[in-house]
């Protein structure tokens, strides 16, 4: 951490500015994980030799001599599947073998994750939505599928991961997909685990940004400038974006919870005519000036829509 502290907050435990300067967190890259992104394509040779050294002359380096099997990195690299998948065979790897990474998934990586596709078939009966049921059913039998078939196609890595059991998999597999975060090494999209920084918090409307410095030997958090807490903030909440176009479902699926103040968020047209045939349209109208003359161009749209809405709609009954 640079000009960044962790810290309890309104969304647990998280990462906050000290408003001392941009670069809030930055990591090695030499230390981390990562793999990339596209499944089984040929990389340029430069980028492909650069994440071999993060495991065979990084890790040996910050790991106390130790470092991955060629056949785990080569897995990590090339295998035909998705890098969910493939950073999850590095991390089991790594967790049974590298003390570090034993010990931050020991003392910082929660013991269970919330995330709905991981929900036992109790867990499942309780949801209201038999949609999302049915998509956290789906997600949790096709990675399942996905892993056999991996372990199945590469026998020597199964082998290496003998001593892993499926609880230890599947935790890991839930490490990487709620902490996982995307970066580029040279032309190639990567996804990386970065201690640390992962600790940040989502919401849409993100105050940081994320991704190698600039000469590509660490991975960096930094505060965004033109957040609305202001360029140096004191005491603020750091949070990124885990996906700009994300609603709560697919937050609650993936991730195990929902952002609040979530703009890809739609109400039914059918919940919003009836209510809008009975607005005062004389108070909205003057609502909207004041809003509009604030500055709130958003919300004053959304009034003027909902006098749009309420002129369209049939009369009641």
């Amino acid at each position: 951490l640079k000009h960044a502290r962790i810290d309890n907050g309104s969304f647990g435990r998280g990462l906050f500015a000290n408003g001392d300067g941009e670069v809030l967190a930055s990591v090695p890259i030499d230390a981390l994980a990562c793999a990339p992104a596209a499944a089984g394509e040929r990389l340029p040779v430069a980028d492909e030799e650069r994440i071999r050294s993060v495991y065979e002359e990084g890790w040996r380096r910050y790991f106390d001599g130790v470092r991955p099997p060629k056949n785990i990195v080569d897995f990590v690299l090339g295998a035909p599947f998705a890098k969910d998948v493939r950073l999850t065979v590095m991390l089991a790897w790594a967790t049974a073998e590298v003390e570090a990474w034993r010990e931050y998934g020991v003392r910082v990586v929660p013991k269970e994750f919330d995330c709905m596709y991981l929900a036992n078939e109790e867990e499942l009966k309780e949801l209201q939505d038999p949609e999302v049921r049915v998509m956290a059913e789906r997600s949790k039998a096709g990675y399942e599928a996905t892993w056999k078939a991996a372990m199945e196609a590469f026998p020597d890595v199964a082998e290496t991961l003998a001593g892993v059991d499926a609880a230890k998999i599947e935790w890991c597999r839930a490490w990487v997909h709620t902490r996982a975060i995307s970066g580029k090494i040279g032309e190639t999209e990567c996804a990386f685990l970065a201690p640390i920084i992962d600790l940040a918090n989502h919401r849409v409307e993100s105050t940081a940004t994320y991704g190698l410095s600039d000469d590509g030997s660490s991975f960096q958090l930094k505060w965004n400038p033109k957040a609305k807490e202001g360029a140096t903030p004191q005491n603020a909440e750091v949070f990124i974006s885990y996906g700009d176009g994300l609603n709560n479902t697919i937050l609650m699926l993936h991730y195990g919870f929902i952002d609040d103040n979530n703009r890809n968020e739609r109400l039914p047209m059918e919940f919003i005519i009836p209510g809008a045939r009975k607005v005062a349209a004389p108070r909205v109208v003057e609502a909207c000036e004041a809003l509009k003359s604030a500055g709130d161009e958003e919300a004053a749209l959304a009034g003027a829509n909902l006098l749009a809405m309420a002129a369209r709609g049939p009369p009641p009954g």
